[in-house]
């Protein structure tokens, strides 16, 4: 309990320090070149420090109830032969690069690759199809237990290949009550966004 005590006043320094909040929704916001209706209110950070904490390399980081309890991350217009993420500092993990002819599972893969370079581990549960951004996608469901306090976070995650690139959003919480809570949402603008061809 005390190592979670200060875990959490460490990133509020960090926040405090170097990070900008933009409020977002409710209502249609855009990602890069997609367009999503979102049911509430989110916060989006603005700190490469908080994007490699949280979300290594991520085009877009937002949360609800702040970056330690829960994380939506956009990987977004990723194209073939680039990078999905990118390596956290003082690491020497390679980062996995995006092929158009990737499978579902591959992409997967490459996102654990990614989220859990800090030694957390990362369980998939589901993947399945789904529409995604007005086309063809995937669905994916993980659990995640973080290796700085162990807790235990369920996640969700959505992605298609579209204009020959890769667009991949995930969402992860505390299994207890903020995930259950915020994926009704999330799957509604999951279902919702839309994408410039």
């Amino acid at each position: 309990m005390k190592f979670r005590i200060l875990f959490a006043a460490l990133a509020l320094a960090v926040l405090a320090g170097c990070t900008t909040v933009v409020k977002v929704g409710p209502g249609q916001v855009t990602v890069k070149d997609m367009t999503l209706t979102l049911e509430g209110p989110w916060n989006k950070f603005e700190s490469s420090a908080l994007v490699l904490f949280q979300a290594p390399g991520a085009t877009e980081i937002w949360t609800r109830e702040g970056f330690t309890l829960d994380v939506l991350a956009f990987y977004f217009g990723i194209g073939d032969g680039e990078t999905i993420g990118q390596a956290l500092p003082r690491r020497t993990t390679k980062m996995p690069v995006f092929r158009l002819k990737m499978a579902p599972h591959e992409i997967v893969e490459a996102f654990e690759t990614v989220v859990t370079q800090d030694g957390s581990i990362l369980k998939v549960v589901k993947i399945e199809p789904a529409r995604f951004a007005g086309g063809d996608g995937f669905r994916f469901e993980y659990e995640l237990k973080r290796k700085g306090d162990s807790l235990l976070f369920n996640g969700i995650g959505f992605a298609t290949v579209a204009n020959k690139k890769l667009y991949l959003m995930a969402y992860s919480a505390p299994r207890t009550h903020y995930f259950p809570t915020l994926v009704p949402g999330l799957e509604a603008a999951a279902r919702s966004a839309t994408l410039k061809r």
